[in-house]
């Protein structure tokens, strides 16, 4: 008996499931390389969103600002770790990693 064809998300899912370590680990180091690249690049005072062109924006302390990002890849870590066949915590996870680079990109090259 042939097997039903299986669909592209199913096999997103699965191999997930089965690089949910190697995913985990790339992401926390990727995290950990940002947060002390931002520590020692960022000033104290950082802007979360530049906003538009003449528009000033809300600074905030940078201890706060690199926690808030810290603190939403562990968040969406424990869940995926959890769960890792949900690919909404996987792509969250992704782009957390990606938050705290581009705190690290918006601020140093204003």
């Amino acid at each position: 008996m042939a097997q039903p064809r299986r669909g592209l998300l199913d096999r997103w899912k699965d191999w997930t499931e089965q690089k949910r370590s190697w995913i985990l680990y790339g992401a926390g180091v990727l995290t950990l390389f940002g947060l002390v690249a931002g520590w020692s690049l960022l000033p104290d005072q950082v802007v979360l969103w530049g906003g538009a062109q003449g528009e000033l924006a809300a600074p905030l302390d940078k201890k706060t600002a690199l926690g808030a990002t810290a603190a939403l890849v562990a968040f969406f870590a424990i869940l995926f770790a959890r769960k890792p066949r949900e690919l909404v915590y996987f792509i969250a996870l992704c782009i957390g990693v990606v938050l705290v680079y581009s705190l690290i990109l918006g601020n140093v090259t204003l």
